[in-house]
């Protein structure tokens, strides 16, 4: 019975049951624009009605803003950049059914002029099901002195704590709108390379001024990133090039990381360790000689549990755990003899480190113990990523891709759609992108690179 569009049910006076399985109901209902809102005068929010795709909203084609009164607006102007935000609003009043906002965040390299009215063209949006929106016009007006985005103050973002300094957080959440995704490694001369993407479109090369292999790779903005490698090396981003930065080390560097006040955190053999001061990097004495292949720093969280910001975590060879505590490292205990490779979490009491032979380890309000709720697997784990919620991914040698829904629940092994030895997922990106292959919702597709990617983005860097 495919494709059957109406099913007729006898209405004789005979008592009848009819049996109906596998149904499937065809949406008909195309997505229509319910609201633009200014956010700044360079964003304007689109409220869709429905569930949209999202590979068809990030066509900047399907989009013009018009201006009858500024002329900078006269011809019309696509925007430059597209973000995706899907948001949970609340549960329905009868239902109980969760109330879903589906938002476009749409940028412009003009800005918008107080006191004008404009309009915005909207077309060519489709949801799953293939409808396709008819076209839409949408009036709107800016006004520079009203508060545009009713979101963007947040306070006490872990409930009501009475011992505890309150703190605000200003800012609203675009969705995916702006940034880059970068990816560092070498060739196969060994030399080092810098692969760039704006979360749309497919990796390619940019120049690097470095002919060393890179290994970590962590950003504040757009314009405002670091990468390190072999031999010390140190380079930085400025929104238009990569360029080398001096150096105090000649010691290979293997990990880089930032907290939210934008402090800095470099690691890498020999022990060394090099903090970011004044646009700066100084190295630290760590007191040890092993290799340090690791680094993470306080989040926002801490802020409000243990009212210190300044803190910071790196984990190295022979199980390897030092504690920065805003003056000087000091060990911890981490119970294990194995190398650990990278450390992650959302913030300091509730950490996980993984490393060689398959080791986890995690830290509770100060202490390290082994985690034991993990798949039997001594590969060795080489990245791990913790989302706001407690969601953790943790990558390593031969393909092998963890997943644990909370820091209490048992990782469970997926697909990551290779074996082969030489895709090794060296770190995982915020956006729970990997080297080796990329997310499409339920399953993992491999990416082709022609060079050995050592380094993404740390989770860390989101914080920023």
């Amino acid at each position: 019975m495919g494709n059957v569009e109406r099913i007729f049910l006898s209405k004789q006076s005979v008592d009848r049951v009819h049996f109906l399985d596998n149904l499937v109901l065809r949406d008909q209902t195309a997505p229509q624009v319910e609201q633009v809102s200014v956010q700044s005068e360079n964003v304007l929010k689109v409220t869709f009605d429905d569930r949209y795709d999202p590979a068809t909203v990030r066509d900047l084609i399907d989009y013009r803003l018009t201006s009858q009164t500024d002329a900078s607006f006269a011809n019309g102007a696509n925007p430059t950049d597209v973000g995706v935000n899907f948001r949970f609003q609340r549960l329905s009043d009868t239902s109980l059914a969760p109330i879903v906002r589906f938002d476009v965040f749409l940028q412009f390299d003009t800005p918008l002029t107080s006191g004008h009215e404009y309009s915005l063209h909207v077309e060519g949006i489709s949801d799953h099901a293939d409808n396709t929106m008819a076209p839409q016009d949408v009036s709107l007006s800016y006004d520079d002195a009203s508060m545009h985005n009713a979101d963007v103050l947040h306070v006490n973002q872990v409930g009501y704590l009475t011992n505890q300094t309150k703190y605000g957080y200003v800012g609203g959440y675009t969705g995916d709108l702006g940034g880059q995704l970068w990816a560092v490694g070498q060739d196969g001369s060994g030399n080092g390379v810098i692969f760039a993407s704006d979360g749309i479109a497919s990796f390619s090369p940019v120049a690097t001024p470095t002919t060393g292999p890179l290994r970590a790779i962590a950003a504040l903005s757009e314009s405002h990133a670091w990468a390190v490698g072999d031999g010390g090396t140190i380079l930085h981003f400025d929104g238009s090039a990569w360029q080398s930065v001096s150096s105090p080390t000649t010691s290979n560097l293997t990990a880089i990381a930032f907290g939210p006040t934008g402090a800095g955190w470099i690691v890498g053999e020999d022990g060394v360790s090099l903090r970011l001061q004044n646009e700066q990097w100084v190295e630290v004495d760590t007191g040890i000689t092993n290799t340090l292949r690791g680094v993470w720093l306080s989040t926002r969280l801490d802020f409000e549990i243990v009212g210190n910001i300044d803190s910071a975590w790196a984990v190295g060879d022979n199980g390897t755990v030092l504690r920065w505590n805003g003056t000087s490292w000091q060990a911890e205990a981490s119970g294990t003899t194995s190398d650990l490779y990278a450390l992650a979490g959302n913030h300091s009491q509730n950490l996980r480190a993984v490393g060689a032979n398959g080791t986890v380890i995690r830290r509770f309000f100060g202490s390290w113990t082994s985690d034991i709720q993990t798949p039997a697997n001594n590969v060795t784990l080489r990245s791990i990523i913790t989302s706001a919620s407690n969601e953790t991914w943790v990558s390593g040698d031969n393909g092998t891709l963890w997943f644990a829904n909370g820091f209490s629940a048992n990782f469970t092994p997926l697909d990551s759609g290779t074996t082969d030895v030489p895709f090794i997922l060296r770190k995982l990106a915020h956006r729970s992108q990997r080297i080796s292959s990329r997310s499409t919702g339920a399953a993992w597709l491999e990416s082709s690179f022609p060079q050995s990617l050592l380094g993404l983005p740390s989770h860390n860097a989101a914080h920023g």
